[in-house]
């Protein structure tokens, strides 16, 4: 089997007609610890575009879009890391179609932005205090 490693912007469209070669990979290991809830955003409609099956394993978010259907969280650990432990989650591309209606991935994402907001804002009045 061919292993390839790539390294750089996941959601880059790096290919003609776009797409970051999303439909050929089996297994993405994305460690979101800094990810925001935008760009983890983008991150799960790129990763609708892997075939069902494909695992993508994110360290220390869930992937958004379990909710929706299009992932399945298999499972989670704390794993060590250089820095400490961290929380690993497995997740699996589902059988959804990724032609299905992207409502129900939009509405998980945008909740994930809210909750994003309401946290920054919270975190802003208890600095100010």
């Amino acid at each position: 089997a061919e292993i390839v490693l790539r390294c750089g912007d996941c959601c880059a469209a790096d290919e003609p007609g776009g797409g970051a070669h999303w439909a050929r990979g089996d297994v993405v290991l994305l460690h979101a610890t800094a990810f925001g809830a935008q760009l983890l955003g983008r991150v799960a409609e790129a990763a609708t575009q892997l075939q069902p099956g494909a695992w993508i394993v994110t360290v220390s978010k869930p992937l958004p879009g379990v909710a929706a259907g299009y992932f399945c969280l298999e499972g989670q650990a704390k794993l060590a890391m250089q820095y400490g432990e961290a929380e690993v989650y497995f997740h699996r591309r589902s059988q959804m179609d990724a032609g299905t209606d992207g409502a129900l991935l939009a509405m998980e994402i945008e909740d994930a932005e809210d909750d994003e907001a309401l946290l920054r804002e919270m975190l802003e009045e208890m600095a100010e205090e």
